[in-house]
């Protein structure tokens, strides 16, 4: 095929081959636009939800912190931390001051009734009245 027949076929399709063109991208600019003009809402509800997925992970994050804090407060009371040799030092020390603050003020101190659990009779006098008081001290 030479150059010259190729312009020849050209120039008596040539008006067929543009209109088909325009034709084929006419039909590809209106699916285009008619595309975009549908997916435009759904476009916004996306991003919307975009947004409210971020809020959602924020609260939950709040949340498992709590559930987390929950756990571990319950935890910790049903299985409590081992005693250490500080903390069994000072609740002897307290008991100890309570047992001489008891004998330096004539206090009786009545014998335990379940182990480590201590009753104290407190006999208080004020002009004619006289007041009982019953104090429980358990150590643990």
């Amino acid at each position: 095929m030479t150059w010259e027949k190729l312009s020849g076929w050209l120039k008596e399709q040539g008006g067929t081959i543009t209109t088909i063109i325009v034709i084929f991208g006419a039909l590809f600019a209106g699916a285009r636009y008619i595309i975009r003009s549908e997916v435009a809402d759904i476009r916004s509800d996306v991003s919307m939800l975009k947004g409210d997925t971020k809020t959602l992970d924020d609260r939950l994050e709040a949340t498992n912190h709590k559930i987390d804090g929950l756990l571990k407060d319950a935890l910790d009371r049903a299985f409590p931390r081992t005693v250490g040799k500080s903390d069994v030092h000072a609740t002897l020390t307290q008991a100890d001051n309570i047992i001489r603050f008891a004998k330096e003020r004539n206090i009786e101190l009545n014998p335990p009734t379940a182990p480590g659990t201590y009753y104290i009779t407190v006999n208080a006098a004020s002009g004619t009245a006289q007041t009982s008081y019953l104090l429980t001290l358990t150590v643990n």
